[in-house]
C-alpha cells in the first residue's frame, strides 16, 4: 500500500512539474524571446530562474499575456543584444541602461524583425559598450536628460498634428481621440521632484497595464502640489480601437480609480480620483443612455408592477383567509374581556355554536321553505339586534332554561352581523299561534 502511494505521489508529480513547464501566462512568441535573452545573457535577476513564466520574471511587465516593458537598467547584464528583442511587437519600454551589453542594435530584415519597427516605442541602452560605437548619437543611445520642468508626457514624436477641439492626440498612435480624463490627487507622495521621467514613466506603465490598455495610451500632463499639499496630476486614457471608448470600458476605468482598486507604483501612495463626465460615440454623456436600454427598463418596470399588484391582491386575499379562519376558531374574539384571552366564550348548558355558512347551506340561504330536521331558526332582523353583550346575556339565560312546556335552545349564531338562535322546532306552532289560530290558517 505504502508503495503505491509512493508511486502516485512520484507520478502527480511528474504531471505537475510537465504542467509547469508547458503552461504559460505569456504570449508562446514573447516567451520564446525572453528565453533567449535569459540563455545568452549573464548575471539575470534571480526571479529568471524561479519560473519559466516571463510575465513574472523580475523586470518584466505584461499586459493581455503581452511582454510591454522591460526595465533592467543597472542589472550588471553582460553579453549581446539579440535579434530575438524584434519579436517583442507589443514592446513600448526597454530601459537597459548603465549594463554591459555589445553587439549591435537588431535592425529588422527580410527574415528578421528588429527593434527599428517598434513605433512609438522609448528604447534606453546609454551606458553599454554598445552606444561607444557609431550608435551613441542614435535614438537608442541618448542620454535622458533630467530637467527642473515638471513632467508632462511627450507628444514630440506627433509633430505640428493638431486636432478638434473636443478631441486630444493620442501620444500611442498620434490620432485624434476621445480619451477618458480626470485629474489624480496623491495625498501624501514620498517625493518632491517632478520632473523625474522614470518616476512618471513607471506610473504610466502601471496605468496601462493594470487597465487593460494598450501600452502607450496613458498621457500625464502638469504635475503641481496644490494649496492642500496634494500632488495633482491631470490624467488621459486614449481608446485604442476607435475614436471612442464603450461605456463598459468607461464603467470599467471608473469603478477601478474612483473606488481605488487600482494601487499605483511604491511611492506615489494613497490618492483619489476626480472624473470628467465622458461623450460617447452616440453624442451623449456618461450619464445618459440609449433607446434600447429604455425599453428595456420600461418593459422590466411594467413587469415588475403587475407582479407588485399580483402580489398584493394575493396577501389581501390571504388576510380574508386567515381572519376567516381566525373567526372559525375563535367565534366569541369580540365578547373577550379587556386582558383576558380565550374569546370570552358564553358558558352554555347543553346548546352549541353554529357557523353562519354552515345554517346558510343547511337553509338554502335562510329560504323559509326549508325544514332541517328537528330544528327552527329564528334570525334577529336588522332593527331588533341588540348588542354583543346583551346577546350573550341572552343565550346564556336561555341555555340554563329547561321545561316541558318550553321550547329548548340548540344553539345559537353571532358572526358577520348575524344574530341567529337555534330551537327544537315545534311543528305544531307556537303558543301565540294556537291563540291567535294563525296556525290553522296554514
Amino acid at each position: 500500500m505504502a508503495l503505491c502511494i509512493s508511486r502516485l505521489w512520484w507520478c502527480l508529480l511528474l504531471v505537475y512539474v510537465e504542467f509547469e513547464v508547458v503552461f504559460s501566462d505569456t504570449d508562446p512568441g514573447d516567451a520564446e524571446a525572453l528565453r533567449a535573452l535569459k540563455d545568452q545573457w549573464r548575471n539575470t535577476p534571480p526571479s529568471w530562474g524561479r519560473s519559466n513564466d516571463p510575465c513574472s520574471w523580475e523586470g518584466v511587465t505584461c499586459s493581455s499575456s503581452r511582454i510591454v516593458s522591460l526595465a533592467l537598467n543597472t542589472n550588471n547584464l553582460t553579453g549581446e543584444i539579440p535579434s530575438s528583442l524584434g519579436l517583442l511587437s507589443k514592446l513600448y519600454w526597454l530601459d537597459l541602461a548603465e549594463n554591459h551589453l555589445t553587439g549591435s542594435i537588431p535592425v529588422s530584415s527580410d527574415t528578421k524583425p528588429g527593434l527599428d519597427q517598434l513605433k512609438h516605442a522609448k528604447h534606453l541602452l546609454s551606458g553599454n559598450p554598445v552606444c561607444a560605437t557609431a550608435l551613441a548619437h542614435t535614438a537608442y543611445c541618448r542620454v535622458q536628460q533630467q530637467t527642473s520642468k515638471a513632467y508632462s508626457t511627450s507628444l514630440t514624436s506627433c509633430g505640428s498634428k493638431l486636432c478638434p477641439s473636443d478631441q486630444k492626440l493620442s501620444p500611442q498612435t498620434c490620432d485624434c481621440a476621445y480619451p477618458y480624463e480626470g485629474t489624480l490627487y496623491f495625498r501624501a507622495p514620498s517625493f518632491r521632484e517632478l520632473s523625474n521621467i522614470n518616476v512618471w514613466h513607471s506610473l504610466e506603465m502601471s496605468l496601462w497595464v493594470k487597465l487593460g490598455l494598450t501600452p502607450g495610451s496613458v498621457s500625464l500632463q502638469n504635475p503641481f502640489f496644490n494649496t492642500d499639499d496634494y500632488l495633482q496630476v491631470y490624467l488621459q486614457l486614449f481608446p485604442s480601437k476607435s475614436k471612442h471608448f464603450n461605456r463598459s470600458e468607461i464603467q470599467m476605468m471608473g469603478f477601478y480609480l474612483s473606488n481605488q482598486t487600482y494601487k499605483p507604483p511604491a511611492g506615489f501612495g494613497p490618492y483619489f480620483f476626480i472624473a470628467t463626465p465622458y461623450v460617447f460615440s452616440d453624442g451623449h454623456g456618461g450619464a445618459s443612455i440609449g433607446v434600447g436600454t429604455v425599453v428595456g427598463i420600461a418593459t422590466a418596470s411594467t413587469i415588475l408592477v403587475i407582479m407588485l399588484i399580483g402580489l398584493l391582491l394575493y396577501a389581501v386575499r390571504q388576510k380574508k383567509r386567515a381572519e376567516k379562519a381566525i373567526g372559525l376558531s375563535r367565534p366569541f374574539a369580540s365578547w373577550a374581556s379587556s386582558g383576558k384571552e380565550g374569546g370570552g366564550a358564553p358558558q352554555l348548558k347543553g346548546a352549541r355554536w353554529f357557523s353562519y355558512d354552515e345554517l346558510k347551506k343547511c337553509t338554502s340561504n335562510f329560504s323559509d321553505d326549508n325544514q332541517i330536521g328537528s330544528v327552527a331558526i329564528k334570525r334577529a332582523q336588522q332593527a331588533s339586534r341588540q348588542g354583543g353583550h346583551e346577546f350573550k346575556t341572552e343565550i346564556e339565560l336561555l341555555s340554563r332554561v329547561h321545561h316541558k312546556n318550553l321550547v329548548g335552545l340548540v344553539g345559537f349564531c353571532f358572526e358577520q352581523g348575524e344574530q341567529m338562535l337555534v330551537y327544537e322546532f315545534m311543528p305544531n306552532g307556537t303558543l301565540r299561534d294556537s291563540l291567535t289560530g294563525e296556525y290553522l290558517d296554514h
